[in-house]
């Protein structure tokens, strides 16, 4: 490439992109049949969208092309809807490209000690169907490197940022861009026993282990964002 492809960022559900419209209702972030998003009463001036991470029930991944999910349509994983969160951007006015890497840098808080964070973008057709174009799964301890184990603090905001991965697509006119954040993903994603200390081990106990709820925070203080690798077509 020639030169470096202008940065955007996706921010609780809206796209700072030229043609394409901001989705707000009454200046919280529009969310795709999940009305839980709202003010955190524990930190002023921001709000906040829960979903649940259970590793005794985490979300089925459906059909997968081979191990990983592929291009398919996800609304299956979507209609979890207390194991999600869905971000819906309106429908774009022109065309959008994105060439290069997405990165997701994200506000987080959990009732655990750690959690995974797992954001896929997808392409809404008119029709509906939503097909996922990249996703990655963040472990919150290793959010430092591999090299240490960094817990959480139950309940306090933390920062999480991480590459999700390369995509080069167009968004076509009349399309919307998805973002959903969850923590699940039967049978790619290992499911996290949200365990700390010595108590760590690769595979989750019998049972599982305990479901925790971890939120997204946005708006005020607290940004989360997707950061899209925009290219100016034409």
């Amino acid at each position: 490439m020639s030169s470096v492809p202008r940065k955007n960022h996706f921010k609780a559900g809206v796209l700072s992109t030229s043609g394409v419209e901001a989705v707000r209702s009454k200046g919280v972030l529009s969310t795709a049949g999940d009305q839980r998003a709202g003010v955190n009463p524990r930190t002023e001036m921001v709000h906040a969208t829960e979903w649940r991470s259970d590793p005794s029930a985490p979300i089925p991944l459906g059909e997968t092309v081979g191990f990983a999910p592929g291009g398919r349509d996800q609304r299956a994983y979507e209609a979890h809807d207390e194991d999600c969160a869905v971000f819906t951007s309106a429908p774009l006015a022109e065309p959008v490209e994105w060439t290069g890497m997405v990165r997701a840098e994200l506000e987080v808080m959990s009732t655990g000690r750690d959690t995974d964070v797992v954001v896929r973008v997808c392409d809404v057709y008119p029709d509906g169907r939503s097909m996922l174009v990249v996703e990655y799964a963040q472990r919150a301890r290793y959010r430092e490197g591999f090299e240490k184990q960094v817990l959480l603090e139950p309940d306090e905001p933390t920062s999480i940022a991480f590459d999700i991965g390369w995509c080069s697509i167009t968004f076509a006119a009349g399309h919307k861009i998805r973002v959903v954040v969850s923590s699940t993903g039967d049978p790619l994603y290992e499911a996290n026993a949200h365990q700390d200390g010595s108590e760590m081990t690769v595979e989750p106990p019998p049972g599982g282990g305990p479901a925790v709820t971890n939120t997204l925070l946005h708006g005020g203080r607290c940004v989360s964002k997707i950061i899209a690798p925009v290219v100016p077509i034409g």
